[in-house]
């Protein structure tokens, strides 16, 4: 079984594409709109909220980042070490800090490029699409 997801832009071309004609629907001319103006905000909003990658590939940086300090740890003798017997854990917990601390990073780019490119105006108009019940 397949099943497609529909990401952001997707979701809302959709419903202006199929539900524009029902009474009510908001219009982007009620909004001082264009509907080029509508997708290339959509397209260009939807690639900020791709660039972090696929899930798949956001797990593979994770994961190199978790294990990083491990292949770095194992590099030198265990007693040397901080935490001796313990080295593997305290490499693990590193780790695990700097796959949190990537996540975040990525995140905040994210949301200071959506900052960035917000407009008022396109933003409530896709708030009244996607809340119209039809």
């Amino acid at each position: 079984m397949h099943v497609e997801l529909m990401d952001f832009e997707q979701r809302v071309s959709s419903k202006m594409r199929v539900e524009s004609g029902f009474p009510g629907f908001p219009q982007p001319e009620q909004y001082n709109l264009t509907k080029t103006e509508i997708e290339d905000y959509l397209l260009d909003k939807q690639a900020i909220l791709d660039s972090a990658g696929s899930q798949r590939t956001q797990y593979t940086i994770m994961g190199i980042m978790i294990v990083l300090p491990v292949v770095v740890f194992s590099a030198f003798p265990q007693k040397d070490m901080p935490g001796g017997n313990w080295a593997i854990f305290v490499a693990l917990a590193i780790g695990l800090c700097l796959a949190g601390l990537v996540k975040l990073l990525v995140k905040a780019r994210i949301n200071h490029r959506l900052k960035r490119m917000a407009d008022e105006r396109i933003d409530r108009y896709i708030e009244d699409v996607l809340n119209y019940k039809s």
